[in-house]
Formats: structure tokens, sequence, C-alpha cells
């Protein structure tokens, strides 16, 4: 019985999609397959090459590239055609991505700014107030505002 397979891995990429779309062309495990259909992810869906293939995304797909929500659609897809052989991990920029959803809930954004507790991760982190008064004295905007 032969055991053998291909692994693919890569991360951050950070929504750089012509650096992955050039990752993609260099793989012996993903490659493009022209689509018949034309949606709005293209004319192209990220495949695995064969059923010896596995492949592992290391983290950060999105942050400073313009094509953070193609490479999402293209990686979610890929990991729904195969569950079992596709490994999606989460990188410290798409977690500080997925806070949005829950500090800038209606609850939250009510919330006097006092008590908005600073970074659990930096102890030398300033307050929500602090860093705020900070940015508006170096634009010299707390006269405006009261401060």
């Amino acid at each position: 019985m032969d055991h053998s397979f291909r692994l693919g891995y890569v991360t951050d990429v950070e929504g750089n999609y012509e650096y992955f779309q050039k990752f993609v062309a260099r793989s012996n495990v993903l490659e493009f397959v022209h689509k018949d259909d034309d949606d709005d992810d293209g004319r192209y869906e990220l495949r695995l090459r064969d059923e010896r293939c596995w492949f592992v995304y290391g983290g950060d797909v999105v942050d400073k590239g313009p094509g953070d929500i193609r490479l999402c659609r293209a990686l979610v897809a890929l990991k729904k055609r195969h569950p079992d052989r596709v490994f999606l991990l989460v990188g410290n920029r798409d977690l500080n991505k997925l806070r949005f959803s829950a500090e800038l809930s209606d609850a939250d954004m009510a919330r006097p700014i006092d008590e908005i507790a600073p970074p659990h991760w930096d102890p030398n982190a300033p307050t929500l107030r602090t860093y705020l008064e900070s940015v508006c004295r170096k634009k010299g905007m707390l006269d405006a505002v009261g401060g």
C-alpha cells in the first residue's frame, strides 16, 4: 500500500493575492482550475492537485494586501471541497480582525470609555482614553475637545 503524500504550506500572505498566485503556480500541491461559471470569485478556483495532496495555511490571511476577500474566499472554498485534507490556521492578524464583530457591537460601543480595559496581552499598553488623548495631543486637538 502506497502511503506517500505531498504537503503544501504557506503563511503570512496578508492579502497579497498576486503573491499567493505565484505560490500556487510553483506548488506541487495546489492549482487554479478554470471554472465554467463566472461568479464573483473569478474564473478560477483553487484545488488540490490530486488525492495525495494535503495543504496547511499557517495564518495571517488578511491585512495589508488588496486581495483579502478573494484570498479568504479561495481558501474557504478549498477547505469546503477538501475538509479532511485542508487546514486553515488563524494568525494574530486574523484574530485582530475577528475581534471587530465583538468590540464594535452596540453593547460594547455603549460602554463608558473608562470601562474599556487595555489589551490583555500587553501589560504596558495604555487605556483607550490615555491612547486617544495622546493622539489628540500630538495632533493639537485636545483644546478643541476640552482636554
